[in-house]
């Protein structure tokens, strides 16, 4: 990972296509067409303004904050998207939890054994309903295809949106309901022999990767960690 140089003041821009955009770009054939674009922020301390006031704080940014190079993974492309909400009076986003069947976190054996996970966007988690513009419909779920299977409920494979590396992302629609959007989905463990399995586990003779879950309007995110043991 690098850093774009600021110290001279002038206006430095990265920019690249993903993995995916690539492959996209590279059939050659007018399918590929810039729809939309988006902006996010996961670089910017937020609070140096609250430390020195918004003018110098914001001026404090600029001049200070180190930049990532642009990432040519889509999975990292972005975790704090920029959204533009039409309310002037709007100072909260909906609550974004994860459910689990125990702990914070999956615990699975690679024999295909199976676990649901329940993520759920609230507004304040209380009876008023989320602004529209806040509102998600979509969910995009993300997982490791070395080692995991996303699948519906009823245990059927999510339709593949695009593979990236060995990243698998699948595109589920929410349940939607008067206080916000929720979405229910398994992820199943992969067999693996026991010479890849040794040749992911971390020390303490697990497997750990994780999950993504992310909303297509405004870009909120959950990861949720998956253990694997080796039966």
């Amino acid at each position: 990972m690098g850093f774009l140089d600021n110290t001279t003041n002038n206006i430095i821009v990265d920019a690249v296509l993903t993995d995916v955009g690539r492959q996209l770009l590279s059939r050659n054939n007018g399918s590929f067409q810039i729809a939309k674009f988006s902006l996010g922020d996961a670089e910017i301390d937020y609070t140096r303004i609250q430390t020195h006031g918004r003018a110098v704080g914001i001026d404090n940014i600029s001049i200070l904050t180190p930049i990532f190079e642009a990432p040519t993974r889509a999975s990292l492309a972005y975790t704090s998207r920029l959204i533009t909400a039409a309310d002037p009076s709007l100072v909260y986003l909906p609550i974004f939890t994860v459910g689990l069947a125990s702990g914070d976190y999956v615990a699975l054996n690679e024999a295909g054994a199976a676990s649901q996970i329940t993520a759920t966007l609230e507004w304040l988690g209380s009876s008023t309903s989320i602004p529209v513009e806040l509102q998600e419909s979509t969910f995009e779920i993300s997982v490791n295809n070395l080692f995991l299977q996303a699948t519906t409920t009823s245990g059927q494979p999510l339709p593949v949106r695009y593979n990236s590396g060995n990243v698998s992302t699948h595109i589920v629609a929410a349940t939607q309901s008067t206080t916000g959007a929720s979405v229910a989905f398994k992820v199943a463990a992969k067999s693996l022999s026991s010479t890849n399995f040794s040749t992911y586990k971390s020390s303490d003779g697990k497997i750990h990767t994780f999950v993504d879950i992310v909303g297509l309007n405004t870009g909120i995110r959950k990861q949720v960690e998956v253990i694997i043991t080796e039966t």
